[in-house]
């Protein structure tokens, strides 16, 4: 199943000039977890920079968020949604076990992720795998099937090969 298209429209929520991918990916797997139930949330930038904020050392430093002080103050705290203040419960995924990554997105509608890019992923539009020097870790919020091996990313939906999650 593909969580996915049920959302009317994406933005970057402020991850196209800010280290904010974390926060941004836990919005967009909120805003794909509304229109899979017929809401049309549409998160802002000042939601993901507060949530960054709060996970971070932003604006002083904008260097990205761990993803699990993200994931536990979702779940401490929550975020805004339609519905008032929204916690989660959360567990970790085996990173080589494809079928976990499967089953997390077929039951729950999308997997958050960590992978480390290499700096070539900056101007590919398939994620193709070098060894070459890190980008960095990109944070995806996963809610298709897999079949195609495509990342909804923050800035437009990347296709990446089998070999580029290594």
């Amino acid at each position: 199943m593909d969580w996915m298209t049920a959302v009317k429209s994406w933005n970057s929520l402020g991850n196209d000039r800010y280290g904010c991918c974390t926060a941004a990916a836990a919005f967009h797997i909120v805003q794909t977890w509304f229109a899979n139930n017929g809401v049309d949330f549409q998160p802002t930038e000042a939601q993901t920079l507060a949530l960054y904020s709060a996970t971070s050392d932003f604006p002083k430093e904008d260097d990205g968020a761990v993803e699990t002080r993200v994931l536990a103050y979702w779940s401490a705290t929550g975020i805004p949604t339609p519905d008032g203040t929204d916690t989660i419960a959360f567990s970790a995924l085996m990173p080589t076990n494809l079928n976990e990554l499967k089953l997390s997105i077929e039951y729950f509608g999308a997997a958050y992720i960590g992978i480390n890019l290499p700096i070539s992923a900056q101007t590919q539009d398939v994620w193709t795998w070098r060894r070459a020097a890190r980008w960095g870790m990109a944070r995806q919020a996963v809610g298709a099937a897999m079949r195609c091996h495509c990342l909804p990313t923050t800035r437009r939906v990347s296709r990446a090969s089998r070999g580029a999650s290594r």
